[in-house]
């Protein structure tokens, strides 16, 4: 009985930091394993944790959604997330992970 419980509590901390470890820009399988193997504590752990900025960073060169510019983006607005064409004048601030492969 105890044991199942047990089981159950470990697979709904699993469940949960797996689905907080997400937008947090974390590695979902990792934190779904420290959920399932420290229970409550991986749990805390990944709530804790702040967002990995690091996944929403700008590439360093993209095209301009408006006018397909090709553009050089300089380390603040990379950190930033938001240029302004200097094509077209079109103002982006949108985040988004470099995952996506940007606008090609």
């Amino acid at each position: 009985m105890i044991i199942g419980l047990l089981f159950f509590q470990a697979i709904l901390c699993a469940i949960f930091s797996g689905v907080i470890a997400g937008p947090k820009g974390r590695e979902v399988g990792f934190w779904v394993i420290m959920g399932f193997v420290f229970g409550l504590f991986g749990l805390i752990a990944i709530a804790g944790l702040p967002t990995n900025k690091a996944a929403y960073f700008l590439p360093s060169e993209m095209r301009c959604p408006k006018c397909k510019t090709m553009l050089v983006l300089n380390e603040s607005e990379r950190l930033a997330g938001a240029f302004t064409c200097h094509q077209c004048n079109h103002v982006y601030d949108r985040w988004f992970p470099v995952t996506t492969g940007g606008y090609k």
